[in-house]
């Protein structure tokens, strides 16, 4: 392919995106690769005021008059090979630490005039690395994700894709094939390390144009026969800077996740109900009632805490009290803005099923009694009392 011939190509397509993204939205009109473009002129003229037989060109030079008497020019329309990578998400994707298999999602889409295969890549971002989405949250600590995996659509939009990842999708490295204008959605698992909230990680992902039904392992390369018109040129009209290099048959996309977590601050106070004296106020000897009160907050705005749980051990010296005329009911453990309003812990297992029980050293109320604690400001209370011994 001629210099002349490439840059006028860059330059076509540059303007077309300029007014308005015709190339992108129109791009499965382009004329495909290889296609054979003819055309064959014919000249009318006279002598003097005698219309002479019309002369039709030729690629060599024709000068007998009549038709059919010349021969058409021809030339290929050559390759194109172009491609964007498109980011599905439009911030942060969430993600639980500890969790398994979280993902964020791309899309792949063939802009060119042939059928492409495509090799992918996916890494993550060094630590300082910027907000994909354009905010402040660029990659502040390396969270350490593990088991990075690409899945594949069951295939392209409109033909078998859904662009949702339900676990139907292939764990590959490549696209085998793309025909002009088909999009393909790809969705990049990985396993979350981190224990931090408001960490964020980066992920990159690169498709880099490969020949079609070669499994992604034949990378497509540029080609140029020169003047030659009737031979296929293979030519890179990617352009996708700032996010890689223009015209390298590549094209990438970066997403991020940000690990959310639920924030819990407990407090625990303790407070003499009442003594054998009758005391005013009631002070702590032997005998004495206190009421332990445990207050657990939620300081997350993201994130609810699910399925709390608290295991208490009993303190020396005192004796969980099992009947508390103060507490609804039977009740002998209070909750306030949890599950439940209360329980009945029983001795040894928790029997009724509410979730609540205690043995010789320690008192649990269960998620059965508890439940969640959603976002801030949400609170729960759970109160129990024991007896001075």
């Amino acid at each position: 392919m001629t210099n002349l011939f490439r840059t006028g190509l860059r330059a076509s397509l540059a303007s077309l995106l300029l007014i308005g993204g015709i190339f992108n939205t129109a791009q499965a009109q382009l004329t495909p690769a290889d296609t054979t473009i003819v055309n064959r002129a014919t000249v009318d003229y006279s002598v003097g005021t005698v219309p002479q037989t019309a002369i039709e060109s030729s690629p060599t030079g024709n000068s007998t008059p009549g038709f059919d008497e010349g021969a058409d020019t021809e030339f290929l329309v050559d390759q194109v090979v172009d491609l964007t990578v498109g980011v599905i998400d439009t911030s942060a994707v969430p993600a639980t630490p500890g969790g398994a298999q979280e993902w964020v999602s791309f899309t792949v889409t063939n802009t060119g005039n042939e059928d492409q295969g495509y090799f992918l890549v996916v890494t993550e971002e060094a630590d300082a690395s910027a907000d994909p989405f354009g905010g402040a949250n660029g990659d502040n600590y390396d969270i350490g994700l593990a088991n990075l995996t690409i899945y594949v659509d069951e295939g392209p939009l409109g033909s078998g894709g859904n662009g949702i990842y339900d676990g139907g999708e292939a764990a590959q490295t490549f696209i085998d094939m793309l025909i002009p204008g088909e999009t393909i959605t790809v969705f990049v698992l990985a396993d979350i390390q981190s224990a931090n909230s408001l960490d964020y990680a980066n992920i990159n992902f690169e498709a880099q144009t490969a020949v079609a039904g070669t499994s992604g392992a034949t990378l497509e390369s540029e080609t140029s026969n020169g003047a030659n018109t009737l031979l296929l040129d293979v030519v890179f009209g990617d352009e996708d800077a700032p996010q890689g290099t223009d015209y390298d048959g590549a094209a990438d996309g970066t997403s991020q996740f940000a690990i959310v977590t639920a924030e819990l601050q407990v407090t625990k106070s303790a407070e003499v109900i009442s003594d054998p004296f009758s005391g005013s106020p009631p002070v702590a000897v032997p005998g004495a009632i206190v009421e332990y009160t445990i207050l657990i907050e939620n300081l997350s705005t993201t994130t609810a805490a699910d399925g709390i749980a608290i295991t208490d051990p009993f303190p020396a010296n005192t004796t969980f009290e099992t009947i508390v005329a103060d507490y609804a009911g039977s009740d002998n453990v209070q909750i306030t803005s949890g599950a439940t309003a209360g329980c009945i812990a029983e001795s040894g297992t928790d029997g009724n099923g509410d979730g609540c029980f205690f043995t010789a050293t320690d008192l649990i109320v269960g998620a059965a009694a508890i439940g969640s604690v959603a976002v801030s400001p949400d609170t729960v209370t759970v109160q129990f009392r024991v007896v001075i011994d």
